[in-house]
């Protein structure tokens, strides 16, 4: 068996621990640079898929925005059949009036 001398020794440890070093600075440095790559491209896609919400949140506005044209068209309309009933409604009255005025004048 080979034994080693003090020096030798020191070298042998020198040299494992720079290789352990290194190789954990390799790995760090690795890791790094994925995590990197990886959180930009969740970025992105996340940035698109916001983008996507947004134009279906715009189309749903846009669409909100037509049922309250439509609705406030209506409204004219019910203003308008609202106007139609007082007429009717004045024209039963006076109708009605006259029904009492002739009831009042014939003999029972």
């Amino acid at each position: 068996m080979t034994t080693l001398t003090e020096a030798q020794t020191w070298t042998v440890i020198g040299v494992l621990l720079a290789t352990l070093l290194a190789t954990t600075t390799l790995v760090t440095t690795m890791l790094g640079r994925i995590i990197t790559v990886q959180v930009s491209g969740l970025r992105r896609e996340m940035a698109t898929n916001f983008d996507k919400v947004g134009y279906r949140f715009d189309a749903v506005n846009d669409r909100f925005a037509e049922i309250t044209r439509r609705l406030d068209g209506m409204d004219a309309r019910f203003d308008a059949m609202d106007a139609r009933f007082d007429s009717i409604e004045s024209r039963l009255t006076r109708v009605e009036s006259r029904l009492d005025g002739m009831d009042a004048r014939s003999p029972a």
